[in-house]
């Protein structure tokens, strides 16, 4: 553990607090992420540029959601003037997945894209001011190429399921949408785990601390000498998940599913499993244990009779 927060030490700052935009510094290119245009109309922070969350993805092979491929982002980071040497802000209502999918495709791209902790919400709570102004930066011609294994598809992730090794599937999805169903084999982890309570607290909606998430990710079995695969239903619940896990906390190797549930659940023969964890385990030893009493009344009755089939089902029942 302590290994990966000295290493987390190194990487460019992936989130922020409200206090670090107050005062002067280093200028920043912040880009709100909220899924509603008129929000940002009514109000954001000042010199934010609005970057809807749906408009960086779109429908690719019959599956919606998937993210853009590289040649789109090339035009879309080049209207909002974005450089490669750009210290970029992302926040949405909290630290919540708009902000965490915008600041994931940004880092998968190799821009230096942080999270605003608590999101305006936050910002809002605190008194801090806020603007209707339209900022109109200068365009940019951006090259653009997307990290290797930050996304994967399904084979992998099927591949990954069947082998487990050193691999965990994470989902991120509501423990019901889980238990109805999932990946074999995948551990749930719901995305707003990751921060704390949205009521009660100041805290509502920012990050937990590293050190804490490290050890609830830890005691599920998802540790950072693992490759993680992370899915939702279609990529904007895991982008959270894999935004922390990969820049937060500084796993090593985290891939997010693209696709996710919406992609799998098509596929005809993918398979999946249902239930509360554990229930599968003892479904399937439940169903080897009546195929093996199956087997031993079938030999009975045709050896012994119906005597002898009864038996078998008395030390069953022991």
């Amino acid at each position: 553990m302590l290994a990966v927060l000295f290493a987390s030490m190194f990487l460019p700052p992936s989130v922020v607090q409200p206090a670090d935009l107050a005062g002067p510094g280093p200028e920043r290119v912040i880009l709100d992420a909220r899924a509603s245009m008129k929000d940002y109309l009514a109000g954001h922070l000042p010199g934010a540029l609005w970057v809807g969350p749906d408009n960086w993805r779109s429908t690719a092979e019959g599956v919606p959601g998937e993210i853009h491929p590289p040649e789109v982002f090339r035009t879309l980071f080049g209207r909002l003037g974005l450089r490669p040497d750009d210290e970029i802000v992302v926040y949405g209502a909290i630290s919540d997945p708009d902000a965490a999918l915008v600041a994931s495709v940004l880092r998968m791209h190799g821009l230096a894209a942080a999270i605003l902790d608590g999101g305006i919400d936050r910002w809002k709570r605190e008194g801090r001011p806020i603007s209707n102004d339209l900022p109109r930066p200068p365009t940019s011609r951006p090259r653009v190429a997307r990290a290797t294994g930050a996304i994967a598809a399904y084979d992998e992730v099927l591949a990954a399921s069947k082998s487990r090794g050193n691999a965990v599937i994470v989902d991120v999805r509501p423990p019901e949408q889980y238990e109805a169903g999932r990946i074999p084999g995948a551990v749930s982890f719901f995305w707003k785990r990751n921060l704390w309570p949205e009521e009660g607290v100041s805290a509502s909606g920012c990050l937990r601390s590293a050190r804490e998430l490290l050890e609830a990710y830890r005691a599920l079995g998802i540790t950072p000498d693992k490759t993680v695969y992370v899915y939702c239903n279609s990529g904007h619940m895991a982008a959270l998940g894999w935004f922390v896990l990969k820049h937060y906390l500084g796993f090593r190797d985290v891939r997010l599913y693209d696709g996710s549930w919406i992609d799998w659940s098509a596929r005809p023969g993918a398979p999946t499993e249902s239930g509360k964890p554990g229930e599968a385990k003892a479904r399937a030893a439940a169903d080897a244990l009546t195929r093996d009493l199956q087997s031993r009344l079938v030999a009975e009755m045709r050896d012994g009779g119906p005597t002898r089939a009864v038996s078998v089902t008395v030390s069953a029942g022991r």
